[in-house]
């Protein structure tokens, strides 16, 4: 039978369509079988909460400060503490005990201790207060992780016996006994402290014993040990706490600096053992 050219024309048209539509289909397909999924070039971070350890105004105690800290790929929990205690403190009252400059070379858990190797910046410490601050602050910071009982503080690789020649740092360093020297007010924190608990930021603060088992590890006390009000004045704002580690017995004396009454904050102000 005869077919004018028309007709063949429109059957050949028909037939470029359906190739050129079969080819543009499938590139699609293959997209979304998950062959080639996305890659970022950034690896995914978690926030953790870690408590990491700043000097106070007198550089005579370490002070526990509670942060929300990104945690990079697998990177272990302490290093992400040793990061945070080079970044420096959030709370405006403390002070930076390891120097700004100072480069984390390495992080390494092996049982029970960590191996913190640190760039020679960190022998920029000043003076023995200073020196005692760097290391209380690593020591206390990274032995508040599970598992964690002792520091090993490595520069450029190597042990040294000191950071600015005071201390002994040869050996893995413990949290060692609860310190019992007087604790000096800072004034002005605690009425930043108190500020913070009105506007319902750490309010914990103004629990007696949340409050104790915080602040308590400025003084080597770990937040699992037993604490018990063994006295309490609410019309003074005082009040006894004892609290028992590693079968010692010790009282501390706690105060309601700014606010008295149930909003107010509380604060250690001295430990002795009984």
């Amino acid at each position: 039978m005869y077919r004018s050219k028309n007709f063949w024309a429109v059957v050949l048209l028909v037939f470029g369509v359906f190739v050129i539509s079969a080819g543009c289909t499938a590139p699609l397909e293959a997209q979304t079988t998950g062959d080639d999924p996305e890659v970022s070039p950034d690896p995914p971070a978690d926030e953790t909460e870690v408590v990491v350890f700043f000097s106070d105004w007198q550089a005579q105690h370490t002070v526990p400060e509670l942060r929300a800290a990104e945690r990079v790929g697998d990177e272990s929990l302490a290093a992400v503490v040793v990061r945070e205690l080079i970044a420096g403190p959030e709370d405006l009252h403390l002070h930076r005990a390891l120097p700004a400059d100072t480069r984390v070379l390495s992080v390494q858990v092996e049982g029970e201790t960590v191996y913190v190797n640190l760039s020679e910046e960190v022998r920029s410490v000043y003076g023995s207060a200073g020196e005692l601050m760097a290391v209380r602050s690593l020591v206390y910071s990274l032995t508040e992780l599970d598992g964690i009982d002792f520091v090993q503080i490595l520069i450029e690789g190597e042990k040294e016996e000191n950071l600015a020649g005071h201390m002994v740092l040869d050996e893995p360093q413990g949290r060692g006994e609860v310190l019992t020297f007087p604790i000096l007010l800072d004034d002005e924190r605690a009425e930043w402290l108190q500020s913070r608990a009105d506007e319902g930021i750490e309010d914990f603060r103004t629990d007696l014993l949340e409050a104790v088992r915080f602040d308590a590890r400025m003084l080597g006390f770990e937040s699992a040990d037993g604490f018990a009000i063994e006295e309490m004045d609410e019309e003074e704002g005082s009040a006894l706490v004892a609290a028992r580690r590693d079968g010692a017995e010790y009282l501390l004396r706690v105060i309601q600096p700014v606010t008295v009454g149930e909003d107010g904050i509380w604060i250690i102000e001295s430990v002795e053992e009984k």
